[in-house]
């Protein structure tokens, strides 16, 4: 574990079974990516109620532009410190954004999953 400031703490691992707890702890969640394809955590920490800070490199980025959080650009420094600024100087925004975060993070559900996956087989086997 790592200590920034005090209120920066990088965690780079935790098992499964924890994560719950470390999510309902935080007050954001950041993933920095250079490239994930679809980083679930970012859908965990989001239906915990934690908003998020993600680069337009992680594919999790679609349930970020519905809300509940901010996308930033991969390689910009200074567009991650005034995105974590923001969160950290401004309590209602985190509120709000958690509470859009996880409504969104619901969505993500067996039952929707299975609706878009039935939805896009009836268009291919209409081609």
């Amino acid at each position: 574990m790592i200590k920034a400031r005090n209120y920066i703490i990088h965690i780079p691992y935790v098992p499964n079974e924890a994560l719950n707890e470390y999510y309902q702890r935080s007050d954001i969640f950041v993933l920095p990516s250079y490239l994930d394809s679809w980083g679930m955590v970012v859908i965990e920490a989001m239906s915990n109620g934690v908003p998020v800070i993600v680069t337009e490199n992680c594919g999790a980025k679609d349930a970020v532009k519905r809300g509940g959080g901010i996308i930033i650009k991969p390689d910009s420094i200074m567009d991650l410190k005034q995105a974590i600024e923001f969160y950290m100087k401004d309590e209602m925004a985190r509120e709000i954004d958690g509470a859009k975060a996880k409504e969104i993070a619901l969505s993500y559900n067996d039952i929707n999953y299975q609706q878009k996956l039935k939805d896009i087989l009836e268009i291919v086997n209409q081609i």
